[in-house]
């Protein structure tokens, strides 16, 4: 059975993470950003909250921009390269339902890969004040949690807390 585009992408990103060098993911606000990043040889686009919260809306980063409108952008980023696509999704948009709905949008959309915080909603943004404020919840409880729900075929990485969950 031959691969799709969504499934090469993933292939790449997983081969890419277990490699014996760095696997560098550089950070796109937009369509072009990307190409410019696949046209200067990097391995993958990093689709950050930040990024959609502020070049996309003109928000601060602090929950304000919504799952579908980070899933957009993600989508818009991705149909423009063919790297793999890594998507910050914050903490799931919310509670432990919202963050299945999370890994099931962005599954279905063909996102090579999302990452998820391990904290509280609402989010607290450590590049604000200097420091850290993060609540964190029992280490991989939400990503995990996702994962029993539903065995997603896209990666899950938490930010806070060492390995993959398939």
């Amino acid at each position: 059975m031959g691969h799709n585009r969504a499934e090469t992408k993933r292939a790449a990103m997983r081969a890419g993470l277990v490699a014996d060098r760095p696997y560098v993911a550089v950070g796109a606000h937009d369509a072009m950003s990307a190409q410019l990043i696949e046209a200067y040889g990097f391995d993958a686009v990093w689709v950050s909250g930040f990024g959609v919260a502020t070049m996309t809306h003109a928000l601060p980063d602090l929950n304000l921009t919504t799952m579908t409108e980070t899933l957009a952008a993600a989508v818009r980023i991705d149909g423009a390269t063919n790297l793999p696509v890594l998507a910050d999704c914050d903490n799931g948009f919310g509670g432990l339902s919202n963050l299945v709905r999370t890994v099931v949008e962005f599954e279905r959309a063909g996102i090579a890969g999302i990452c998820v915080e391990d904290n509280l909603f609402p989010k607290r943004n450590s590049l604000y004040n200097g420091s850290s404020k993060r609540e964190l919840v029992p280490p991989l409880s939400r990503p995990a949690g996702s994962a029993r729900e539903r065995r997603p075929r896209t990666p899950i990485r938490s930010c806070w807390s060492p390995g993959w969950r398939h």
